[in-house]
């Protein structure tokens, strides 16, 4: 049985969309994803390719595991993300203190490769900062910091000079 639109309570199902906190924050990520891909792609990286290598240097040598907690990936999303980083040369991943587990270290190259988009990343920080202003920037920082341990998937982490 095919529901009509008008069985629907269009207005309802609307309230509850412009007050879902996890639509806007979809349509946020979609809309600053795009922004970064655009910035990122003269380095040949994607911003979530990125993202996994300065967290890789950050936390490094690290295991994957470990990375996609700092990540906040799932690890099987995040190794089938880092063949890019290993063919670029960027990463290098060895057996780790297990057979099944793998080491993540960011090479020289990759080192070189964060220092070459840090004024990259620089320029959209700007285009962020300017479109919502330093007041509300520090309150939306705020505000997605919270929402990553919303779960308490972040809770037991300990935050680094990256968290201010």
């Amino acid at each position: 049985v095919m529901m009509t639109k008008q069985a629907l309570d269009t207005e309802a199902i609307a309230n509850v969309v412009d007050a879902c906190a996890y639509t806007s924050l979809r349509k946020a990520s979609r809309v600053a994803t795009s922004i970064f891909d655009q910035a990122t792609e003269s380095l040949g990286l994607k911003s979530t390719q990125l993202s996994i290598l300065v967290s890789a240097a950050l936390h490094g040598p690290t295991t994957i595991r470990n990375l996609a907690e700092e990540t906040v990936m799932d690890p099987s999303s995040l190794s089938r993300a880092l063949p890019r980083l290993e063919e670029m040369g960027l990463i290098e991943k060895a057996v780790g203190t297990s057979r099944r587990s793998r080491t993540i270290t960011v090479t020289e190259a990759g080192l070189a490769k964060i220092k070459e988009a840090v004024p990259v990343w620089q320029a959209v920080q700007a285009q962020m900062l300017k479109a919502v202003g330093p007041d509300e920037h520090k309150v939306l920082l705020g505000l997605l910091r919270r929402a990553i341990t919303i779960d308490g998937y972040a809770a037991h982490r300990t935050h680094g000079p990256h968290s201010n």
